[in-house]
């Protein structure tokens, strides 16, 4: 988040969303560089006020259980309700054993493995 415009954080749990709030309160950013949403990640392109966008990075860190296929939808819902830029940056962790995410229009630049977890970066745009 350095250096970014706006961060818009989204936890389906009520709690550690109170948290990221704090937190951002804590570090002494401004109120209008961030915001909250508590909720589900699938419904977010569904948010008429959804500060931040469009995206231009999308950091994606789901519980490793979701299946990537699940996770591709948050995307795809994103991408159909236009929040995301032309050339929007997908950061995706996840378990190492797990596949890839799989999306239409964007292409993989960069996986790298740090034990058990494994990060890749996509770009819209590709493909």
């Amino acid at each position: 988040s350095r250096g970014a415009a706006h961060c818009t954080f989204c936890e389906k749990d009520r709690r550690t969303a109170g948290l990221v709030k704090r937190n951002c309160e804590s570090l002494g950013a401004k109120r209008n560089s961030w915001s909250v949403v508590c909720g589900d990640a699938h419904r977010l392109g569904e948010r008429v006020e959804l500060g931040g966008v469009p995206f231009s990075v999308v950091f994606l860190d789901p519980p490793y259980a979701m299946p990537a296929e699940e996770v591709a939808q948050i995307v795809n819902n994103l991408c159909k309700a236009d929040r995301l830029t032309q050339d929007c940056l997908v950061v995706y962790e996840r378990s190492a054993d797990a596949p890839s995410l799989q999306l239409d229009g964007f292409e993989a630049l960069r996986l790298r493995k740090h034990g058990g977890t494994c990060v890749e970066v996509l770009r819209k745009g590709g493909n």
